[in-house]
């Protein structure tokens, strides 16, 4: 059983522009291969469906340039895959460095984060210990420094100051957020040893900042 690269490449490109998902694209192979029916194809749904997601982890790693590295995939820096936005200001990429703006411009060059938590996204608990292929290479951060944490800190009692009864705590519960490590899964609820987390980890891939915006509906809590 073999896999070609054309055939990687174009459900990669089909799924990315025609959101074409993958059951599907398998099936019209089936299809071209016998259109009638007659013919009992080996199933080899849950090889393609390995092999696509490695393939794009490779893909990813040749990307960045991985594969340049003499300590090879290991030493992927946290954050590494993740696809930079072009707009966004970086000094020293695509503007001045720090030292080099006017200081009238310099505001320019200041970090916006915007924080919240998300409850959409849901998923039923299939017992299945998946693999981790990008452990906080890209958006979502490593796994066991996570859990790790939560044991230590996810039993604590939050103290709430604020005695408004519109509280954003307990009403509302939405989110959207995208950057370096800035994704994992909620564990309990909304709890701010989670939030804290992903915070601190994007800061440490972005390094020394002058100014930074943190924005989050519940902060003050």
């Amino acid at each position: 059983m073999a896999f070609t690269f054309d055939l990687l490449d174009m459900f990669h490109q089909l799924t990315l522009q025609g959101k074409i998902n993958m059951y599907d694209f398998f099936l019209a192979i089936e299809h071209k291969t016998d259109n009638t029916g007659l013919f009992k194809l080996p199933p080899h749904y849950k090889q393609f469906a390995v092999i696509i997601r490695e393939w794009q982890l490779l893909q990813m790693l040749k990307h960045v340039g991985c594969s340049h590295d003499p300590t090879g995939i290991e030493a992927t820096a946290p954050g590494a895959l993740a696809v930079e936005c072009p707009a966004c200001p970086r000094p020293g990429y695509n503007m001045l460095d720090y030292d080099d703006l006017m200081e009238d411009d310099r505001y320019a060059a200041e970090m916006m984060l915007a924080v919240d938590a998300k409850f959409r996204l849901k998923l039923k608990d299939r017992k299945i210990k998946d693999i981790e292929l990008t452990p906080g290479w890209a958006y979502f951060v490593e796994e066991d420094k996570y859990q790790k944490v939560l044991r230590n800190h996810l039993s604590q009692p939050e103290l709430s100051s604020c005695n408004s009864q519109f509280s954003m705590l307990t009403k509302v519960n939405m989110l959207k957020m995208t950057g370096k490590l800035s994704i994992t899964d909620l564990q309990k609820g909304e709890k701010y040893v989670t939030m804290d987390y992903i915070i601190l980890s994007t800061l440490a891939v972005y390094g020394v900042l002058l100014w930074l915006q943190l924005s989050y509906d519940i902060a003050c809590q």
